[in-house]
């Protein structure tokens, strides 16, 4: 569900472009002897042969955080890179020319695996090319850009990101460069060229998804050539994680999970509060605290960031020092997003503390019994699974589990492979991403519901329902399964690296077994295994909670022509009362559950402007 790219400043030097591979848009130009000019332009040949490494080191400054970076990259691919927001966090990122790890903000190790490996890989490239002005990589030159002032060349590193660059056709050299970054395009400004030994760099570069407020400005201080000594750089970097706790053992068994909206939903604290509530999130790749309760709990929160969803982006910040604690374990003294979870609130009708993502799930194996509604937790190191359950195998990518998958869209038409994110914080059954729906022709922008995402209503994204013949993962074939088809143009539902997510609404059909640390989805069979999906059938009418205690239910959206339309219920009534008994009694689950259950008679108390109305309804669902 929610997603973010800690580090947008790797390799953020490394862009110069790569092999003499012809490309030809004009007689006069061509891939070739263009880059031999950008050579020039740099510095010439024979001073650029002299190159072996370089140790890069300067400042940052990103959503108001002033920080550093240090670079070491070696002509053989290798590359290291610390980046430090000042006093906050640190991470590490190293590639030893076939391999990479990254080491994150909690100090936890995972190897770079499909587009984190496609990034870095491209990034090591262009770094070979920064010291040798060779490279083995695949680059075409495009034409000139719309304005004529800029040749437009296309970089195609093996395993890697395709990078498109912008060659000011006086100087020779990029003014920027553009690279897919999930669903946005990540650009690359260069500027302040000096000398070094004689040889150009660029002092100043700036990263940009859009919003200018919330770029990444990079300063360069110093460039270093040709050390001595980097034995030992680029080796795979040690955990530095010891945060994990368990009242008794190296296990946490039966603690319980609230069904609501078919989210799982956990009790705990943060850092010794009162009660809250946590959605348990695959989809995550950090864990988050909400933002709006950061006061109540303490937490100094720093920066002003951005964060990227399933249907836009909202703001984020940063807290230090949290401890998440469950029943019998806690993982302690973490950094963690802060982002507004009001939207969660509002929908849940309860008190949220955060969303447990990837440094939250990656610290455990976690068992997850929908039947008995509990999950369990256990130390990766020591556990065993003894069970007769089938296995997935899964990358992480972003802090995100992705699993190969084949969609029969048709019953008639061949299987579609695709790459599917195990999201447990969807409550759907499957979510297909715009390009596959597009690429598919799986939906029409006719049939489209629902808002575009924004910063508030970070969620939403306009989509269409409808089934897919047959799902497969693995060994296990699911028919006839109702899917979203998104049709929207900003978040994750708009990215064209996978084809969409798997939701709850699949999960909940097996025992669980989510194990990052062998990167393998377990899937044990329980009773409603092999059920059919059923249609899903509402009352029509969006309630959502409201004031500090929850306890203001609003009628938010009422569907045109659906049974509460017909009612009487309108947009921006206020219930105070079911059957007399005052809204202050109760909670948003239980009105939600009055209204789903079909033949239930009720009397809703509402407040409709100055007005007091009792409306008698008998529930009744389509």
């Amino acid at each position: 569900m929610v997603h973010i790219k800690l580090l947008q400043t790797a390799g953020f030097l490394a862009f110069f472009l790569l092999p003499f591979v012809a490309a030809q848009t004009s007689p006069d130009v061509t891939v070739e002897n263009l880059l031999n000019m950008m050579t020039e332009a740099r510095g010439g040949r024979e001073k650029m042969d002299r190159l072996r490494n370089m140790y890069q080191f300067g400042s940052t400054i990103e959503g108001g955080l002033p920080g550093s970076f240090e670079e070491w990259s070696t002509a053989r691919l290798q590359h290291r890179q610390i980046y430090e927001r000042t006093g906050i966090d640190s991470t590490l990122t190293v590639n030893d020319g076939r391999r990479g790890w990254l080491r994150d903000w909690n100090g936890s190790v995972h190897a770079l695996e499909g587009i984190d490996a496609q990034n870095e890989i491209a990034d090591a490239y262009q770094n070979r090319y920064l010291l040798t002005g060779t490279s083995l990589a695949h680059t075409e030159l495009v034409g000139v850009d719309k304005t004529g002032k800029f040749y437009i060349l296309e970089c195609f590193p093996q395993g890697g990101r395709t990078i498109t660059y912008y060659i000011d056709k006086h100087t020779y050299l990029p003014t920027k460069s553009e690279r897919l970054n999930d669903a946005n395009v990540l650009t690359t400004y260069f500027s302040d060229w000096r000398d070094v030994e004689g040889i150009k760099f660029p002092f100043n570069i700036r990263r940009s998804t859009g919003g200018s407020a919330y770029d990444t400005v990079i300063n360069i201080k110093s460039i270093v050539f040709n050390l001595s000594d980097l034995s030992g750089a680029f080796a795979a970097p040690q955990h530095q994680v010891y945060d994990t706790r368990f009242s008794v053992g190296s296990r946490s068994l039966h603690i319980p999970f609230k069904r609501n909206n078919n989210f799982i939903l956990l009790q705990g604290s943060i850092n010794g509060s009162a009660p809250l509530w946590f959605i348990l999130d695959t989809g995550a790749s950090i864990t988050v605290v909400n933002k709006d309760r950061a006061s109540e709990l303490g937490l100094k929160l720093f920066g002003d960031l951005q964060i990227g969803t399933s249907g836009a982006s909202t703001n984020l910040s940063i807290a230090r020092d949290v401890t998440f604690s469950l029943r019998g374990a806690e993982v302690v003294h973490q950094r963690a997003g802060a982002i507004s979870l009001s939207i969660f609130e509002a929908g849940l009708g309860l008190p949220m503390g955060g969303i447990l993502g990837y440094d939250f799930i990656s610290r455990f194996v976690i068992s997850i019994d929908f039947d008995t509604r509990t999950i369990g937790l256990f130390e990766p190191s020591s556990y065993r699974y003894k069970g007769a359950g089938r296995a997935v195998s899964f990358t992480l990518e972003g802090g995100r589990p992705f699993v190969k998958a084949n969609i029969k869209a048709f019953p008639r038409k061949a299987a579609i492979p695709g790459k599917f994110e195990v999201d447990s914080g969807d409550t759907k059954t499957l979510y297909l991403n715009a390009p596959f729906v597009k690429e598919h022709r799986l939906a029409s922008a006719s049939s489209a519901t629902g808002e575009k995402g924004s910063t508030a209503n970070y969620i939403s994204s306009p989509s269409a329902n409808g089934r897919v013949a047959a799902f497969i993962l693995g060994p296990f074939v699911f028919k006839d399964v109702p899917a979203g088809f998104s049709l929207g143009d900003s978040g994750f539902v708009a990215s064209a690296d996978y084809a969409g997510l798997i939701g709850n609404a699949i999960l909940d059909r097996y025992r669980v077994i989510i194990d990052y640390s062998r990167r393998r989805l377990v899937l044990e069979p329980s009773g409603c295994t092999d059920e059919p999906f059923v249609r899903q059938r509402s009352f029509g009418a969006l309630i959502v909670a409201q004031g500090s205690a929850l306890n203001n239910f609003l009628v938010a959206r009422v569907t045109k022509e659906s049974p509460a339309d017909k009612a009487g219920l309108r947009n921006g009534d206020l219930i105070t009362a079911v059957n007399s008994t005052s809204s202050f009694r109760l909670t948003l689950e239980q009105i939600q559950q009055y209204l789903s259950e079909e033949g239930r008679k009720l009397s809703l108390t509402i407040k409709r402007g100055g007005e007091t109305l009792v409306i008698p309804i008998t529930v009744t669902l389509n």
